[in-house]
């Protein structure tokens, strides 16, 4: 089934009124992951409402949304990201 978006729109995230909706967009990412064998990325509670609200207050949360509903969050943080300083066989 091929599903048309009607209106998209990327917005900075407005906590606390988008937490609950943002934590269902990362479950089911993370439910995603897990069916197709990833079973190492986004665990001991990773993304959390801390990162968000992180994100947030570095100015670089953002959420897209579909016709109103949030469908996505991303992080626009254009910096060094230390944790990918040093990756050595895939880790």
């Amino acid at each position: 089934m091929t599903r048309t978006m009607e209106h998209r729109t990327i917005r900075k995230v407005s906590l606390p009124a988008d937490a609950e909706r943002v934590m269902e967009v990362f479950a089911a990412g993370k439910a995603i992951m897990v069916k197709s064998g990833n079973l190492n990325q986004w665990i001991n509670g990773y993304p959390s409402l801390e990162v968000v609200h992180s994100d947030m207050e570095k100015g670089g949360g953002f959420v897209i949304e579909d016709s109103g509903k949030i469908v996505a969050y991303f992080a626009f943080l254009p910096s060094p990201e230390p944790t990918y300083s040093r990756i050595y066989a895939g880790e």
